[in-house]
């Protein structure tokens, strides 16, 4: 309570060291994503994104279980896309990752990002939500570098969209099966 009391305050300083004495690891990181809320949305737009980047950075990395995406989406949300891509750059988890890529229109970033993660059902997500979006053409196109990312759409229309499984293969040049 006397921690939210200090955030309210924008006493960052003083929440974050109250936490590290208390031992409050869960806490300290909410104290971390406050503070670089309120430094994103309180920066000049004179100011760089490579500048806040530079303060923002070093007190995420040092706090385990901080967020860069959460700072991404409301770099994103105050019209800082560069800032937004450079903190998802440094986003190690990748479903935390890709659902940003895809609200700032990086569909081909957010395919390699879900595909190197190798979780099925993230990149089936994203397979279903880009098959939605684009034309076949592209989608498929999209899906070209991807082995891991074909073999699964694959898969999937074997079994809910034998239409689909038709175009790709015939767009891949590969025999029906």
């Amino acid at each position: 309570r006397v921690v939210r009391t200090l955030l309210a305050r924008h006493a960052h300083l003083l929440a974050a060291r109250l936490c590290e004495l208390l031992g409050l690891s869960e806490m300290k990181v909410a104290v971390v994503h406050h503070w670089g809320k309120a430094k994103i949305g309180g920066a000049a737009a004179s100011l760089s994104d490579e500048a806040l980047l530079a303060a923002l950075a070093p007190k995420l990395d040092a706090t385990a279980g901080a967020s860069h995406a959460r700072l991404a989406a409301e770099a994103l949300a105050v019209g800082r896309r560069g800032l937004a891509a450079r903190l998802l750059e440094k986003e190690e988890d990748a479903t935390r990752r890709v659902p940003l890529l895809l609200q700032m229109g990086e569909e081909r970033l957010a395919l390699t990002s879900a595909v190197a993660h190798g979780d099925a059902e993230l990149i089936y997500l994203l397979l279903l939500h880009l098959k939605a979006r684009l034309p076949s053409a592209l989608f498929f196109e999209l899906l070209q570098p991807h082995p891991a990312a074909q073999r699964l759409l694959i898969h999937f229309c074997r079994q809910q969209d034998t239409k689909t499984l038709r175009e790709f293969l015939y767009h891949a040049d590969q025999p029906l099966e």
